[in-house]
């Protein structure tokens, strides 16, 4: 992560004081603003952005159900997270990255120690564009990780899902 750190957030033996949090809130915030702009469809809608019917997505909070690694051809998350906005529904997210998948920070071991942790939650996300038509997804997590994704193209699908089911995804799992 590049702003929303483990010390941005309160966390970690290097908190960040008041000042300096919002600084560090005020240059993501710049970024995310130029950035947003030139993001594909899929991916600006996890990032707030809304699309033509005014439908968007948060990872924050989410919980990991299922992932599949088959790199460098795609990485898989089905996540189940709670829906933006007034009615906070629970959605399942099934988000797919493909061409050219990269996992940046840890290896594949190190990131099925925390993707399968029934209490591994999803805290916040960050976004890149980088040359050659490519992005990153930076993923901060909770209680422990931190990864990004470069990739080429995204799919996102999303459906309903319950309270019950968001509550039970790390019994399952267990």
């Amino acid at each position: 992560m590049r702003w929303l750190t483990r010390e941005w957030t309160g966390g970690g033996d290097d908190a960040l004081d008041g000042a300096q949090a919002a600084e560090v809130t005020a240059a993501y915030k710049e970024h995310h603003a130029q950035v947003l702009p030139l993001l594909p469809p899929p991916f600006g809608m996890l990032l707030g952005e809304p699309d033509a019917s005014g439908c968007w997505h948060t990872l924050h909070d989410a919980r990991v159900e299922s992932w599949v690694a088959d790199l460098p051809r795609r990485l898989e998350l089905r996540l189940i997270c709670w829906g933006p906005g007034a009615d906070d529904k629970p959605e399942a997210l099934e988000i797919i990255y493909s061409e050219g998948v990269e996992l940046i920070g840890p290896d594949e071991q190190e990131l099925a120690v925390w993707l399968g942790n029934p209490e591994t939650q999803f805290l916040y996300d960050e976004a890149e564009v980088l040359p050659a038509g490519c992005f990153e997804h930076r993923h901060l997590l909770w209680p422990d990780g931190e990864f990004g994704v470069r990739f080429g193209a995204m799919a996102v699908a999303a459906s309903p899902a319950s309270a019950e089911h968001y509550h039970a995804v790390g019994e399952r799992r267990a």
